[in-house]
């Protein structure tokens, strides 16, 4: 999944003219088991990834691929009607 999401953003990226490709995480469970699998694809990039921060590669295709990876909490029923 990470592979197809990377390689989606960097087509549309190319498609459109923009010179930034970025593949963001939104995870909302905090013992995800999905962050080692996260690093160690930005690993593959020669990057090292953070939690709640974005790394910068060089990909073809684009002048740079960011990936960012955002911890959030699950918002409450009540904080969600607040907001509708």
């Amino acid at each position: 999944q990470l592979f197809h999401r990377s390689a989606s953003a960097v087509i549309e990226a190319s498609r459109i003219g923009a010179r930034t490709a970025m593949i963001l995480v939104q995870n909302f469970y905090p013992a995800s088991v999905a962050w080692p699998d996260f690093k160690s694809f930005v690993d593959l990039f020669g990057a090292t990834a953070c939690r709640d921060g974005i790394c910068e590669v060089r990909c073809p295709g684009v002048e740079r691929l960011l990936f960012a990876w955002v911890d959030s909490c699950v918002a409450t029923d009540a904080e969600l009607a607040s907001v509708v």
